[in-house]
């Protein structure tokens, strides 16, 4: 049986991976209280592609999915933004409309819009009096 130095630090090393599993324990436990499980089914080459990527990344593949559907999902997400604003700049889409598809956001595209319109009436005021 060992005594001393070499005794409290095995102690110690069992204690800190204790306090580790326990950390990392609490932590999945969050996680999956916060998340929604989904199964999906993926073509098998796509996969190893995908799995090649994670690798290379130092993620898992479940990590390289999620952040991967992210990205998209933000990218779609600002090109119907444009979608959105472009139709309401050409009057298809009316304030109210406006203010259901983009929220709190609507009112910032208003204000651009009006600034926009006040702009081009000056220039062409001014190009009408022959200052420009």
């Amino acid at each position: 049986m060992t005594n001393g130095p070499d005794m409290e630090r095995t102690f110690s090393d069992q204690w800190s991976t204790r306090k580790g599993n326990i950390a990392f324990s609490i932590i999945m436990i969050w996680y999956a209280t916060m998340a929604t499980q989904v199964n999906i089914r993926f073509d098998d080459d796509l996969l190893t592609e995908i799995d090649a990527m994670a690798k290379v990344l130092h993620i898992s593949r479940t990590e390289w999915i999620r952040i991967r559907l992210a990205q998209a999902l933000q990218h779609d997400t600002l090109n119907l933004t444009e979608v959105i604003i472009l139709e309401y700049s050409k009057g298809r889409i009316s304030d109210d409309e406006l203010n259901e598809l983009l929220g709190k956001d609507a009112e910032d595209i208003r204000y651009i819009f009006q600034h926009v319109k006040r702009g081009k009436k000056d220039i062409i005021d001014l190009v009408e009096k022959g200052m420009l």
